[in-house]
């Protein structure tokens, strides 16, 4: 299962199913650029700096 595959179940969770449509090519120069992708861990940052468990 690829980034890609594990994200889009995650975003949908999340209520953030906007960003699918961009996804791909977020991922896509991600990995061009040679850059980790912090949003693949299974803790996610929330606006006021508390932390969230994805799953």
């Amino acid at each position: 299962m690829s980034t890609y595959d594990e994200l889009v179940p995650v975003l949908k969770k999340l209520r953030l199913s906007g960003l699918l449509q961009s996804l791909e090519v977020r991922c896509r120069e991600a990995a061009d650029a040679n850059l980790c992708m912090r949003c693949t861990s299974p803790v996610f940052r929330r606006p006021d700096g508390r932390r969230m468990l994805a799953a």
